[in-house]
């Protein structure tokens, strides 16, 4: 502190009431770019939250079209109706193109990708599968559908298992990314909270110690004036002719 003093004391007046007028901006500046920062990570989590909120409704799609198919496919071996494959085809046509988009939706997070990959992959045998059996059906070969469908044979509940195990997953990086939001939400207001008052803190320092700069040297002259007000006349020696005197 007293080293600051003396190199404040040297710098001219111009320089100190510029130093004075920079320090703010520093400060609100220095404040500006942490809090630029925690607005930024706060967006990246709100920016994955909404990210997982849009994979879980996927995923809830996926799954319905993948009960739409085993729900008509049922209904066509026990009726031989053809209007019970209407939903059969329909979620046909969409699911692995679900799918595909879900897997890429969560190629970021690879035990969520993966699990989508091997579900894709099972849902694939499954139509081949089904497809088969639609086959044999229309030929007059109903037995096998029926065993088919009495076993509860296929691909359905391992399928159904490895979407479990990914909603799990899925559920796992929500809770996460809710609680960074909390974490961020907390610095954030910490930030610009002690960030502003530690930028009014250190301005005040500087101005405190620029005003000790100006006004020290004053005091100092202002003593030493008084100091020599108050110093006694020296006696003053005449002469007689009153023309010259002598200190």
């Amino acid at each position: 502190m007293p080293q600051a003093l003396r190199w404040l004391s040297n710098l001219p007046i111009r320089r100190k009431l510029l130093l004075a007028s920079i320090l703010p901006i520093l400060a609100v500046m220095l404040l500006s770019l942490v809090t630029y920062l925690s607005v930024q990570a706060f967006s990246e989590d709100e920016e994955q939250l909404n990210s997982i909120y849009l994979v879980q409704r996927k995923a809830a799609e996926y799954m319905r079209l993948v009960l739409d198919m085993q729900a008509g496919f049922r209904g066509y071996v026990l009726t031989r109706q053809e209007s019970f494959l209407s939903p059969y085809r329909q979620a046909e046509d969409h699911v692995l193109a679900v799918g595909d988009s879900l897997a890429s939706m969560v190629s970021g997070r690879e035990p969520q990708h993966q699990a989508v990959l091997q579900v894709q992959a099972l849902l694939k045998r499954h139509i081949a599968e089904k497809d088969r059996l639609i086959t044999a059906i229309k030929a007059g070969r109903l037995p096998d559908a029926m065993r088919y469908v009495e076993e509860g044979r296929g691909e359905i509940p391992i399928i159904r298992e490895r979407m479990e195990s990914f909603d799990r997953l899925e559920q796992q990086a929500l809770n996460e990314a809710l609680n960074n939001i909390a974490r961020d939400r907390s610095l954030m207001m910490s930030v610009i909270l002690w960030g502003g008052v530690l930028s009014v803190t250190l301005m005040m320092i500087a101005l405190h110690l620029i005003a000790r700069s100006i006004t020290d040297p004053l005091i100092g002259l202002a003593r030493a004036m008084g100091r020599r007000k108050g110093a006694r006349c020296p006696t003053c020696r005449f002469s007689t002719a009153g023309t010259k005197s002598e200190c």
